[in-house]
């Protein structure tokens, strides 16, 4: 990692997340956002309060660990399923911890309205915080996937065949339909980030809460940071490495870069070896490699998701009509 990396803002990039790629995107997204947020209006909302409380679990194993905390398996005491529960520390020691932990929090609670058959759910959250301490920790409770991500199933396995590519594919499409419809952008989307289900089914995780995550003031392994950021660029679109205002448009240019990773086995961009390297090859518009024993469908269908002006970029509404998939599935 080069000293160049702190050019990349995680504050920039969560205010700019709110940027769609056209004007008329931004009516969309207003629209929808209105629209969903009405669920906690009317009535609903204190309905959803008395839902609301704490899960009682016993923490088994760690599954995973990244930037912003440690993911553990867990068994719901209440209802004997597991869960995955994602441990945040918190430094309780900055002037605006608290509103920035609330904010978390109330996202998450949006969040947990969501519900589609690809995407991870949220169940909630909880804040351990004790007073006259310097640490506090809040948990995050998520569905539990067995099948771990596509990036450790490639790493154990190897690439995959085109045919269960396109199955995957329409999968993550149809969840990135569903967050894009609901103006959510994922903005990590990656293999991952991506989990999978014992029956083939996969699930988008690590979207929404995460740009109020990286607002807090974290209690982290800063190495483990580096290697979690470094780890997402080669996934990144253009306009987030440039620090450019974006919108679901990165999603897309992201999707093309799955894959890249589904079809040979390891992360696009192979050839590049430094962050210097990767936002040289970014300049001159250059893009990750296809592999070249992939299909032209394939091809084209990737092509169209690696377009540096983003307004050429298709939605999601429009890859799922692609020839690619529909020779699949």
């Amino acid at each position: 990692m080069t000293s160049k990396l702190p050019q990349i803002s995680t504050r920039k990039m969560s205010s700019a997340s709110t940027s769609a790629d056209s004007a008329e995107d931004s009516k969309k997204e207003l629209t929808q956002l209105t629209r969903f947020n009405s669920l906690t209006e009317n009535g609903r909302q204190s309905s959803f309060e008395e839902e609301k409380s704490s899960i009682d679990v016993f923490i088994d194993r760690s599954i995973g660990r990244g930037a912003y905390g440690q993911v553990f398996r867990a068994l719901n005491k209440q209802n004997g399923k597991f869960l995955a529960v994602k441990v945040i520390k918190l430094s309780l020691t900055g002037p605006d911890w608290r509103e920035k932990l609330e904010v978390l929090e109330k996202e998450i609670d949006l969040l947990r309205r969501f519900e589609h058959p690809n995407i991870v759910k949220y169940l909630g959250s909880d804040r351990n915080l004790p007073e006259n301490c310097e640490e506090g920790e809040i948990k995050i409770y998520m569905e539990y996937m067995p099948g771990g991500s596509l990036s450790s199933i490639l790493k154990e396995y190897g690439p995959f065949s085109e045919s269960v590519i396109a199955k995957f594919t329409k999968q993550i499409l149809l969840g990135l339909h569903y967050l894009h419809s609901h103006g959510v952008v994922h903005r990590d989307l990656k293999g991952g980030n991506i989990l999978a289900a014992s029956d083939g089914t996969v699930k988008l995780a690590d979207f929404g809460a995460s740009k109020h995550i990286q607002g807090l003031p974290l209690v982290s392994d800063n190495s483990e940071l580096c290697r979690s950021i470094r780890g997402s660029l080669y996934w990144m679109a253009p306009e987030i490495l440039r620090n450019e205002g974006y919108g679901r448009k990165v999603d897309i240019w992201s999707l093309g870069c799955v894959m890249i990773e589904m079809a040979n086995g390891s992360h696009p961009w192979n050839n590049v070896t430094s962050y210097h390297s990767l936002c040289l090859a970014i300049a001159q518009q250059q893009t990750p490699e296809i592999p070249g024993h992939c299909s032209d469908p394939f091809k084209d269908f990737v092509s169209s998701c690696l377009r540096y002006d983003k307004k050429l970029r298709p939605n999601t509404g429009a890859l799922l009509k692609h020839e690619f998939l529909a020779n699949f599935t």
